[in-house]
């Protein structure tokens, strides 16, 4: 089953930009397959690159809790970091006086700890004891606004529910009666936030200065303690004391440092500089340093200058470099690539030819990206040699020589990665640097950092920046020179390989294909997850190879594979391309496949029958431009619809809120059977949503055609339509009848009729994308490189108007009935509104953020009118000046208002 949220999350996009109330996550936008996490002090964490969220967060990733590691290192390390957490934090109070009062003890860790544990540390359980009774009311004091319209009844504690005299002096009394310093200076910072979440803010700071400060111990609580007197201060008002002080925490803390970031008041007055000015030490210049490159996420490397002046080995220096390089894989390794809409056309015709020559020739002519122009691919490759033994790691290949067509592969354009919206750095003196000459500075930065600082990290990095530029044999080069025991980086060094191998070959062969099998197969084997259908995973590196295959193998003309790459067989009902499915059954009948095809792509073909599956294609593309012995032919050969004919369905239950599988109803459409005989009749009124016994209407004389079944298939329908059209070659009534017929099932399955969904391949004929009208610049614009989110991909020509109006127009010269003639009128008529919308959607629109936009809409709407009634009413001036005294007219004012309208106009 498809994920949902993705299907939803691409419809509404639909490969336009757009903006509004729909889900939206930059963060799901691009593929991050550089890990910022590698960085090794992982207190920094919180501030890596995140556009989804405040604070950057990774699965599996946490920073470390100094507050633990202060509590495992006075117990003696006799605890593990896990079991110190659960010992400070969960464990119940009522547990921890179980242990002082050696009542049982059922908690595993009190049970190894055992009753000599409150003995040896009789100070640290009373205060833990103390901690937890407090803690359920450590919260501020909220006080609700008078002018606030809504009011919520407080169901939560907090610390005015306390006796502030017996708390407070009670703490006293314990801070006093301690002999452990460690645990005195706890006993401080409870005094402190006590007074601060009471709101006695003066209180909370006098009593850092009486119980905290005079212990002379800045370890964490102490910082714990400032973080608590510098909220005080700010709720007098003193923002540059609070700050300082929030920023000290900031510095020394090591789990604190977002919630501190988040505590700073940016005023007019006080900005990051202010800590710059006001820094007493190299390790404050520093930090200001980085929130001021944080703060100026755009472009961070002056700041790193600045800081790399000071101290070279700076571990911060390692996070702005994680966020450069993040902002760069934003704009070169998007998930999904627009393009501008003037090569659209080119698209489809490239997308629809069998002959890479053809996608080459309309490539020429646009201009390269500079990525493209930075390149030099000819450095060397990557892989190993298919009669060697496999090792485990993939190594350089000497310089080969590139044949022409690779050649001509390697400068595509549109070969992926590559840069496609160019954005606007600044430098130190805010001056505009392009993207191209900043990745060179961040470059030749990164590259100065390596020969100072010895850690790997900017190893990886610079092969990642050469990465990013396309340099794959210099990135390959780095990567071999690394050795390292560190996990993380070991694993990004890795997947960097492998990038470097993948992304590099020129062309993907067999041999190469067995290359992936034999290495990396693992990353093209679809997993099956259970859980949540609308969850949505982050790209991950696994997508992004499967879409650097996809664009390979639709760069080198092999559509089917490309096709696949990215979807199942089924998404093709989606957009059923004609010229992709002879691709796509031209791989399915193919012998031989490699082990990538079998195991790879084979596996998308998703039907138990794809013989009838792209038969029914072929016929419905037939049937849809009127050639209806080609679509009897095919139709012919659907044998099995049992892959892709649908047997049960997902209805929603208001009663339970829940969808339950219905048996799809026998007596139903299912793209195939039980075709109606409406098919041959015209409408009674526009209403899509309505039985068609109320919107359609047989004609008067459909009787006289007896071969005309109750239900039919496509095979039968195509035989009746045959037998139709020899019967219209005559020069009769009949044969004016026979045509009228022929028209009808045209129009009806055509973009505006009632079953317009018959021939392209959907169930109903509910809205969607294949019954709108596009602009030859709006076709398939997403699938410029790939075919990858191809169920939003939803273009039909409109080419079987034009065929119904052929048959109208010799059912019209055939017929001697008035009444015939003015019925066919109304039919020509909704073909040619059906060509003026096919107009308008080629007019340019008018930009919304032009000046004076209502005005010039209004005045392009007069145009539009006038252009629709000199070119597009010919056939409802007949009608109103030759057959208004038909039946036939006056039942069409009824039914149809505009119509009524025109005739009395």
């Amino acid at each position: 089953m498809k994920k949902i949220l993705i299907i939803i999350l691409v419809t509404l996009l639909n490969i336009q930009p757009m903006a509004g109330c729909a889900w939206y996550d930059p963060d799901y936008e691009y593929f991050n397959l550089f890990t910022q996490s590698i960085i090794q002090d992982k207190s920094f964490t919180p501030f890596l690159m995140s556009k989804s969220s405040s604070f950057y967060e990774e699965k599996g990733v946490e920073v470390p809790d100094d507050n633990i590691q202060a509590w495992k290192a006075y117990f003696n390390n006799k605890l593990t970091f896990e079991e110190t957490k659960k010992l400070v934090y969960y464990i119940s109070l009522e547990e921890l006086n179980h242990l002082k009062f050696q009542r049982s003890l059922d908690n595993p860790i009190l049970k190894k700890l055992g009753y000599n544990f409150y003995t040896d540390y009789k100070d640290a359980v009373d205060y833990l004891i103390e901690a937890k009774y407090l803690e359920p009311y450590m919260r501020i004091q909220h006080i609700e606004n008078p002018d606030s319209f809504y009011y919520s009844e407080r169901d939560y504690k907090q610390a005015t529910d306390l006796d502030y005299d017996k708390i407070h002096n009670d703490l006293i009394s314990l801070y006093h009666a301690t002999k452990s310093k460690e645990i005195k200076l706890r006993y401080g910072y409870q005094i402190v936030r006590f007074n601060h979440y009471y709101r006695n803010y003066k209180e909370a700071i006098n009593a850092f200065d009486k119980y905290v400060k005079p212990l002379n111990l800045k370890t964490t609580p102490y910082y714990m303690a400032l973080d608590q007197m510098a909220g005080a201060q700010r709720g007098l008002g003193l923002l540059k004391e609070a700050n300082w002080n929030f920023f000290q925490v900031f510095k020394h803390s090591t789990s604190r440092k977002a919630s501190a970031f988040s505590s700073l008041k940016l005023t007019d007055e006080f900005t990051f500089e202010t800590f710059l000015n006001q820094a007493q030490s190299d390790e404050d210049r520093i930090m200001a340093h980085f929130l001021l490159a944080y703060q100026n996420f755009n472009n961070p490397l002056p700041k790193m200058k600045d800081i790399y002046q000071i101290d070279p080995s700076a571990d911060v220096l390692k996070v702005l470099e994680a966020r450069a390089i993040n902002e760069l894989e934003r704009l070169i390794l998007a998930d999904v690539h627009y393009i501008d809409h003037s090569t659209a056309v080119d698209t489809q015709d490239n997308a629809t030819k069998n002959q890479t020559t053809k996608a080459n020739e309309t490539t020429k002519e646009e201009k390269l990206s500079w990525w493209d122009k930075v390149v030099n691919f000819f450095k060397g490759l990557f892989g190993s040699d298919e009669n060697e033994p496999e090792e485990k790691e993939v190594q350089p290949l000497a310089a080969k020589k590139i044949n022409e067509e690779e050649e001509r592969l390697l400068n595509n354009p549109k070969r992926l990665p590559l840069l496609e919206n160019e954005v606007v750095y600044y430098n130190a003196n805010e001056q505009e640097v392009g993207v191209q000459k900043h990745i060179a500075d961040l470059e030749d930065f990164t590259n100065e950092l390596r020969n100072v600082d010895k850690d790997v990290f900017w190893d990886i990095s610079y092969a990642y920046l050469k990465f990013l530029q396309k340099d794959y044999a210099q990135s390959q080069v780095i990567l071999n020179q690394i050795f390292t025991n560190n996990a993380d980086y070991n694993k990004q060094i890795q997947q960097m390989k492998m990038l470097n191998d993948i992304v590099s070959e020129p062309k993907i062969d067999a041999a190469f294909e067995e290359h992936i099998m034999q290495k990396y197969a693992n990353f093209f084997i679809e997993e099956h997850k259970e859980g949540d259908v609308y969850y949505y995973d982050k790209p991950s590196t696994r997508d992004f190879l499967q879409d650097i295959l996809a664009n390979r193998y639709y760069l080198q003309g092999e559509y089917a594979k490309s096709f696949l790459m990215s979807n199942e067989l089924t998404n093709l009902t989606w957009d059923p391309d004609f010229e992709l499915t002879q691709d796509l059954e031209k791989f399915y009948l193919k012998e031989n496949k490699s082990s990538f095809e079998k195991e790879i792509l084979a596996k998308k073909l998703d039907v138990e029958d794809p013989s009838s599956f792209f038969n029914l294609i072929y016929g419905d593309y037939y049937a849809r431009n009127g050639a209806f012995k080609k679509a009897f032919l095919h139709y012919k050969e659907v044998f099995n619809g049992n892959g892709f004919l649908i047997y049960e369905y997902d209805q929603w239950d208001p009663e339970s809120m829940e969808y339950h599988t219905k048996p799809f109803p026998k007596d139903k459409y299912n793209f195939f059977n039980n075709v109606s005989p409406y098919i041959f009749g015209h409408n009674t009124w526009v209403s899509y949503e309505s039985p068609e016994e109320v919107s359609m209407e047989k004609e008067t004389f459909a009787h006289e055609f007896d071969f005309i079944h109750d239900k039919m298939n496509k095979v039968e329908l195509m035989q009746t339509l045959l037998d139709l059209e020899r019967i219209a070659q005559g020069n009769d009534e009949r044969a004016a009848k026979a045509n009228q017929l022929i028209g009808n099932v045209m129009y009806n399955t055509s973009k505006l009729g009632y079953y317009r969904h018959i021939f392209v391949f959907d169930i109903n004929n509910m809205n969607g994308g294949k019954f709108h009208f596009y602009a030859n610049d709006n076709v398939d614009e997403n699938n410029l490189f790939y075919y990858k989110y191809f169920y939003t991909s939803s273009y039909i020509d409109s080419h079987n108007f034009e065929v119904a109006r052929n048959y109208y127009e010799k059912a019209l010269k055939q017929s001697k009935d008035k009444e015939q003639q003015a019925r066919i009128l109304f039919q020509l008529a909704s073909i040619e509104q059906a060509n003026y919308y096919q107009w308008e959607v080629e007019q340019p629109e008018i930009p919304y953020t032009e000046d004076d936009w209502y005005e010039k809409k209004q005045e392009q709407e007069k145009d539009f009118l006038q252009v629709k009634r000199s070119r597009y009413k010919s056939n409802f001036n007949k009608l109103k000046q030759q057959y208004a005294d038909t039946q036939v007219a006056q039942e069409l004012m009824q039914s149809c208002s505009y119509f009524d309208y025109f005739m009395q106009n």
